[in-house]
């Protein structure tokens, strides 16, 4: 477990950078995307973005991202969670509680919350999202 908001973050970014294929990532705000890092994976990963833009689907960073070849985009009305899952390979799970309380975040690789999130919260997620284009 990884226990602030600062340190899931970093660990999202170094998830980001272990793809090999595909990542998707969860945020509450356009603000908690890390686009610079999405910005540096080779253009073979695809990466799937679901985040709440506050009504602001034509803001800059949501356009930047559309226009990349390898990266998706869903509007996803929620900011209770970041998540992100690498590759079926690892995953990450934590509430999107305000940035002056501490947060536990799980980071795994065992197998079956790999497999929880992938076919199951996952899949839920996007389907209550809309994909921007």
């Amino acid at each position: 477990p990884s226990n602030s908001s600062a340190a899931s973050d970093v660990y999202k970014r170094q998830m980001l950078r272990r793809t090999k294929s595909m990542i998707t990532v969860i945020v509450p705000r356009i603000d908690d995307i890390p686009i610079d890092t999405i910005k540096s994976l080779k253009k073979t990963s695809k990466v799937h973005v679901l985040v709440d833009t506050a009504g602001n689907k034509q803001h800059e960073v949501i356009k930047e991202l559309i226009a990349m070849p390898n990266v998706r985009v869903w509007h996803r009305p929620a900011r209770d969670y970041y998540a992100c899952t690498r590759d079926g390979e690892e995953v990450l799970i934590a509430p999107a509680i305000g940035s002056d309380k501490e947060i536990v975040a799980l980071v795994s690789e065992k197998e079956e919350y790999v497999i929880l999130m992938h076919k199951f919260v996952g899949p839920m997620w996007m389907a209550s999202s809309e994909e921007l284009k």
